[in-house]
């Protein structure tokens, strides 16, 4: 049976007895890098098998061209606003927990990307961003309660 969330096999059973096996969820990770990018977490302390995993690993890049409410598991979203302005909307906060979002414009048009808070939560204390220019980007991290701009 195949899995579709899972990702190439590691030997992490042999050398820690791993409940997970020979694989890996795509979600564990995510969780890892988590740590190693966020919690600053040393990576000399990492197997190096399992650092090569996370370097291989994709991260879902999503494509966006009209408005878009972003999944919790959304990394990346880059939005084409040619047609008209797109509003894409973050995770609400408390349940993001930690997590980082990209938001990226990439057309040439003066048609706005605007980045919103879910509810009433905030992004360095605005209810939402407008991004206007060709390449513009937001990334910005949650604190369970509001967005914060990195």
């Amino acid at each position: 049976m195949t899995v579709p969330m899972r990702v190439a096999p590691i030997s992490l059973e042999a050398k820690y007895g791993s409940p997970l096996g020979d694989r890996m969820l795509k979600e564990d990770i995510r969780a890892i890098y988590h740590l190693l990018t966020v919690q600053g977490l040393d990576s000399r302390y990492l197997d190096p098998d399992l650092m090569t995993l996370i370097e291989q690993a994709t991260f879902p890049l999503v494509k966006k061209t009209v408005d878009y409410s972003m999944a919790i598991d959304d990394l990346t979203v880059v939005v084409d606003a040619s047609s008209a302005a797109v509003t894409i909307t973050l995770p609400a906060a408390d349940i993001a927990d930690e997590r980082r979002y990209v938001i990226k414009k990439i057309d040439t048009t003066t048609n706005k990307v605007v980045v919103a808070g879910a509810g009433s939560d905030t992004i360095d204390d605005s209810s939402t961003m407008i991004l206007t220019a060709k390449y513009d980007a937001i990334t910005v991290q949650s604190d369970k309660t509001e967005w914060h701009i990195l």
